[in-house]
């Protein structure tokens, strides 16, 4: 999830404290990017709904 979420453009990778404080405060100061963010990650969310359950019957019918 996190690699499609990223590849999405549906989060924001920081490397130091100091710029997670900036991208919160841009945010924070921005609501349209942060509703864009949370389009994105919804619809990475909705794209993979039902995978894990998909993926435990294919593990399941291996098994049998």
């Amino acid at each position: 999830i996190c690699a499609d979420l990223l590849r999405a453009q549906a989060v924001i990778e920081v490397d130091s404290a100091e710029r997670f404080v900036a991208e919160v405060t841009r945010l924070h100061q921005n609501p349209e990017v942060r509703e864009l963010l949370i389009k994105r990650a919804t619809q990475v969310l909705e794209d993979n709904k039902g995978a894990l359950q998909r993926h435990l019957d294919v593990v399941l019918k291996l098994l049998e």
